[in-house]
């Protein structure tokens, strides 16, 4: 990589890699899409700077006023304070009082004020409306679920990428259901492009959640899979001793449903898994 003009454009183009330890076993080829070595550690990245730079474009988001925020994830989290950051603009982020503990630290060292809603705080359309109501006392901006609209449209160059550089035709991709734009974008460009790759959503899972979560309702999605998080962190450490990659839940699970699925493939098939996080931030869990 040569120089590049500032921190966001480092954002994507990310490595994509040959796993030769971890598959014990399968004679095809496997290859991981390195995500955790964006910025912040994560695909979030994507949607992150796609998500700000087009409500700057559309004049939604101006300079001058802050951007207030509603967000579940600690990933997403962490890229949009970067992004906020590098674009000189001011951002109040209401989050869950896991997404605080997990990286609360991290968002004001960026320079963002985070909130944390009193009662329902892990309930997502509480924090909406919390987000909302602060937005309008304090003169900010609140994209709502219109951000959730640009998000969906940030991640499909992941999805080029993958689909471009893995010199020669897949068998199989298997992503997270937590990127859906990247589903979506795979779908898109198998569709585009008549390809007979086959593609698998991920589902990571609370271990007691015995249920299938919602379907992301991507045409094309071969199948989706069930990963708690208890075989998702066995995964993760299976990846750091055998290929030194340390990842996030999120990417374990990928390499978990691989596993599950590793016997009904053709002996010299082609698989990429997305792996959408790095394990930095969960060393005191899975890696403890």
């Amino acid at each position: 990589m040569g120089l590049s003009a500032g921190i966001l454009n480092t954002i994507g183009d990310t490595a994509l890699v040959q796993l030769s330890r971890v598959a014990d076993g399968f004679p095809g080829h496997l290859l991981a899409k390195l995500e955790g070595l964006n910025p912040t550690g994560s695909t979030e990245d994507r949607s992150a700077v796609a998500a700000v730079d087009e409500l700057l474009r559309r004049g939604e988001l101006v300079a001058g006023t802050t951007l207030v925020a509603e967000t579940g994830s600690a990933d997403f989290a962490a890229s949009l304070t970067q992004v906020c950051r590098s674009r000189r603009l001011e951002l109040v982020c209401v989050v869950s009082p896991a997404v605080e503990s997990a990286v609360g630290g991290l968002l004001r060292a960026y320079g963002a004020r985070v909130e944390v809603p009193d009662g329902a705080a892990a309930d997502e359309p509480a924090r909406e409306a919390f987000a909302r109501d602060l937005a309008k006392r304090i003169g900010g901006y609140w994209p709502g679920l219109h951000s959730e609209l640009l998000r969906a449209e940030s991640d499909r160059r992941a999805a080029r990428e993958i689909l471009e550089h893995s010199d020669g035709p897949l068998d199989l991709v298997i992503c997270d259901a937590d990127s859906p734009a990247v589903l979506r974008g795979c779908a898109d460009q198998i569709r585009s492009l008549g390809l007979a790759t086959e593609l698998v959503a991920v589902h990571l899972v609370d271990d007691e959640d015995a249920q299938m979560p919602a379907d992301p309702g991507v045409e094309g999605v071969r199948h989706r899979l069930r990963i708690d998080r208890t075989t998702a962190a066995r995964a993760c450490r299976r990846l750091v001793e055998r290929e030194a990659i340390l990842a996030g839940p999120r990417s374990g699970a990928a390499l978990a449903a691989f596993e599950q699925l590793a016997d009904e493939l053709a002996p010299d098939a082609k698989v990429v898994l997305l792996f959408p996080d790095k394990g930095h931030r969960h060393l005191d869990t899975i890696y403890s």
